[in-house]
């Protein structure tokens, strides 16, 4: 039996991908429009002189949920591997002039991790262009035009700089690992094809199969299963009922002109922006969201409407001895007391 508090809350713990990140909850809430930049807010991760870190950004403040191998949840974790650099000092927030939010916390050490994370996820998506998103995440370092494929894949192995990409129903989040005097070349990377992608046909047959070898896996796991038949019968499959992974009957309908208006569309809006700096202050990153972001525009993009479909059931039919249930019932709003 599971028990979810709210709507957001049920899908963000359903959620079957990998873990968006890494994120610090007010991060989160500035996403779903929350966040206070007129606040101080306390560090997330308490670092005493004995536990320092060297981790990935989507390892700093994520755990994986127990039974779940394909999903985590943002929380604290204090037990980071040794590696010689100063803690956390302080989180600092700051706002861009074109809405695009910038969140800081310096370390001085020479590796930094950054995160850009986009309140855009399959909630998004319509019925034409379903498993849009799942492909963009094997295409997005693709082609664009500052560069060739090529020279995205090359540069930052050469720079020893490591990005990940990981999509969910309601966020995006593009994380990486690099040093500090190649941070702005890195940033670069990550949002090249959100400022100017191409997405060419060929890139993206390429892209498409190795989602569907993904989706494949995946559904190979019952416990994937079961979550992605869970969020389809309790939103009827629009919003967040919309599965994270790309199903073969729609890979057809996933071309250039499907991605260029979904990136067109759901990824100019600052606001629903955030840039996050681990290991460099406000004003590095700053000044490289200003000039990496200065692009996106202000406004909001209104995500579909998910409304909760009430009491239903569903079964699934399955070789084994082996069954597995999952029963959902809806609480109280989000941020209700």
């Amino acid at each position: 039996m599971l028990h979810i508090a709210g709507r957001q809350q049920a899908a963000a713990v359903l959620n079957s991908t990998a873990a968006l990140s890494s994120l610090p909850a007010q991060v989160i809430t500035r996403v779903l429009g929350k966040f206070r930049v007129d606040k101080s807010y306390e560090p997330l991760v308490d670092l005493s002189l004995d536990l320092k870190y060297d981790a990935q950004l989507n390892k700093v403040l994520s755990n994986d949920v127990v039974g779940v191998t394909q999903g985590n949840i943002v929380t604290h974790q204090n037990a980071l591997p040794f590696n010689g650099a100063p803690s956390i000092q302080e989180v600092e927030a700051t706002r861009l002039p074109n809405g695009v939010t910038v969140v800081a916390a310096d370390t001085s050490s020479p590796v930094v991790h950054m995160g850009v994370y986009s309140g855009v996820g399959t909630r998004f998506e319509d019925r034409a262009n379903r498993g849009v998103l799942h492909t963009l995440k094997h295409a997005w370092f693709g082609t664009t035009t500052r560069r060739t494929c090529v020279g995205g894949s090359r540069e930052p192995a050469q720079c020893g700089a490591s990005i990940n990409l990981d999509v969910g129903r309601d966020m995006m989040g593009i994380t990486a690992t690099c040093t500090r005097d190649t941070s702005d070349l890195i940033l670069d990377h990550m949002t090249q094809s959100m400022i100017c992608p191409e997405f060419f046909n060929h890139e993206l047959e390429a892209a498409k199969a190795k989602a569907l070898n993904e989706t494949a896996a995946a559904m190979k796991n019952p416990d994937t299963v079961l979550l992605e038949e869970a969020h389809r019968v309790a939103y009827r499959g629009v919003g967040l009922g919309r599965s994270v992974y790309l199903k073969p009957e729609n890979a057809g309908a996933i071309d250039r002109e499907a991605c260029l208006d979904f990136v067109m569309h759901n990824f100019r809006d600052a606001n629903s922006t955030v840039l996050v700096g681990i290991g460099m202050d406000t004003s590095l990153v700053s000044e490289l969201a200003d000039e990496y972001l200065w692009s996106l525009e202000g406004g909001s993009v209104a995500p579909p409407q998910a409304p909760w479909a009430g009491p239903r059931e569903s079964h699934i039919d399955a070789p084994g001895n082996t069954t597995r249930a999952l029963f959902l019932t809806e609480g109280a709003a989000a941020g209700s007391h």
